[in-house]
């Protein structure tokens, strides 16, 4: 019996194999239903994430960047700015701390990484949010059904990146992000596979740049072309007017709480 689908339950079919960290054939599964390809259950995994940095991702400091200013246009073009927002899976929390100086009440959420740049900014859990972003995660997902339904209890507005399937299905050394050498990406989505996801949570798919939107309300497509050609001088001067960053509030603010939480361990150790 075909495997099922780890998206929406559809039975698979095998499509093609490849050797993954240089030695592991694995099978990859397509699903006729929603056109998601997976890889077979990936045992694989301890290896792949050791180290837990994929060497080959030489566009860990470039993607946080450039995603700043996309992120930055899109929140003020059609979301509430004033709002909290989170990144799921923000890895060190490059993205966060960018956000944040650039005025946005950003948090950092990520249940397989340490929080190093935007420490005192970590998304509790509290309350639901104005969106989530969430680059480069969802081709990481063992369980792709779960793992949206996590970040949907968030928000139900997601910004993501993740590189479409293109059409025909590529083979196994005709696609770069099939990520063979790390073997970190088991999860590939096409263009139907998005719509799918869409449908499924009743939201709408767009796209705008390198990000796509899953959101519960139309957009204006005319906007979205607009702003995905805007430089980026024009965004950072139109971020600037819009909102004040907060680099040298959260300073004040986490050394403040530092001071507090020193004089609490004096105050401790002085009645011991």
């Amino acid at each position: 019996m075909d495997p099922e689908c780890r998206l929406c339950g559809h039975r698979t079919r095998s499509v093609f194999t490849a050797r993954v960290l240089g030695r592991h054939m694995v099978e990859y599964q397509h699903c006729g239903n929603c056109g998601l390809l997976q890889t077979e259950r990936p045992y694989w995994l301890d290896e792949a994430y050791t180290p837990p940095v994929n060497p080959s991702d030489t566009h860990v400091l470039v993607r946080p960047l450039a995603h700043s200013q996309e992120v930055s246009s899109i929140i003020l073009a059609f979301f509430d700015r004033n709002a909290r927002f989170v990144d799921y899976g923000g890895g060190c929390g490059i993205f966060t701390r960018l956000m944040r100086d650039r005025g946005f009440d950003y948090y950092w959420m990520d249940p397989y990484s340490e929080n190093l740049m935007a420490r005192g900014f970590e998304y509790d859990g509290n309350g639901r949010v104005e969106a989530v972003s969430s680059f480069e995660t969802f081709e990481h997902f063992v369980e792709p059904r779960e793992d949206i339904a996590k970040i949907l209890d968030v928000s139900n507005s997601l910004i993501i990146s993740t590189e479409l399937l293109p059409d025909p299905l590529p083979g196994p050394e005709e696609w770069w992000y099939y990520g063979l050498e790390h073997g970190q990406h088991i999860a590939f989505y096409s263009q139907r596979t998005m719509d799918h996801i869409a449908q499924e949570h009743g939201l709408l798919h767009y796209r705008c740049g390198s990000v796509q939107l899953l959101v519960p309300r139309r957009l204006n497509r005319a906007m979205l072309g607009l702003i995905s050609r805007l430089p980026a001088g024009v965004v950072n001067a139109w971020n600037r007017l819009s909102m004040p960053s907060r680099t040298l509030t959260d300073m004040e603010m986490i050394a403040r709480r530092t001071k507090l939480e020193q004089r609490q361990k004096e105050y401790v150790y002085q009645e011991r």
